[in-house]
């Protein structure tokens, strides 16, 4: 098998769908030897960014997915939500045009799993690989490092909600305020020591925006 059987991509952000599984490329390298050799001697068919290795199919439950790590992949030692992650799409439109409670939400099922972070958008279901999940949680990227197809990144609304305490309420800081969601209006954040969540229109954070955290995007 040659690597033409991997589909590599240069976004960092990449599209979940169906039932999907996970993989930490840097795992792969250390347990098995390198990811080209992974996905040969497994025969395997997925995509890759060089960080995360995912593999998806239309089955539910991940049958195929699961007897491929639980069985044929046992002797590698890798190891659930260490190693990799299983997960299914969550769907943003119900009965009567609904739209989920969980849109511009992480995706529960990788909540937890520190080299993750993920987002559920109005186009779909995205996961980007954590850079340096036990150094630096809160390290704040600019809008362009996290921009999700028309999503809206927590992280880059945390720098503005800081920017904007720090210029109007500067006391409210050591409170450790952070973004927890953020909706079509507006950006819920909460604070240390304060009861209920508190809410700002995101107009409001953007004038605090800078024109090179955008560049042209």
């Amino acid at each position: 098998m040659s690597e033409s059987n991997i589909y590599y991509t240069d976004k960092e952000n990449l599209v979940l769908s169906f039932a999907y599984l996970i993989f930490n490329v840097e795992s792969i390298n250390k347990k098995y030897g390198s990811l080209s050799s992974f996905v040969r001697d497994f025969n395997l068919f997925g995509e890759t960014n060089g960080k995360l290795y995912i593999l998806s199919e239309m089955v539910m439950p991940h049958m195929h997915l699961a007897e491929l790590v639980q069985e044929r992949m046992r002797w590698t030692r890798l190891r659930e939500k260490e190693d990799y992650v299983f997960g299914c799409e969550h769907i943003i439109y119900g009965v009567n045009h609904s739209v989920s409670n969980l849109l511009n939400c992480e995706i529960p099922e990788l909540k937890n799993i520190d080299w993750l972070g993920s987002i559920i958008t109005h186009k779909g279901n995205y996961v980007w690989f954590n850079k340096n999940p036990n150094e630096n949680q809160d390290h704040i990227l600019t809008f362009r490092e996290n921009r999700l197809e028309g999503a809206v990144p927590k992280k880059y609304y945390q720098q503005l909600l800081l920017k904007h305490l720090e210029y109007y309420n500067p006391d409210k800081l050591k409170f450790n305020p952070k973004v927890f969601k953020v909706d079509n209006y507006y950006v819920f954040f909460d604070m240390d020591k304060y009861y209920g969540k508190n809410a700002i229109a995101r107009q409001t954070l953007e004038r605090f925006r800078e024109d090179s955290i955008f560049g042209n995007g």
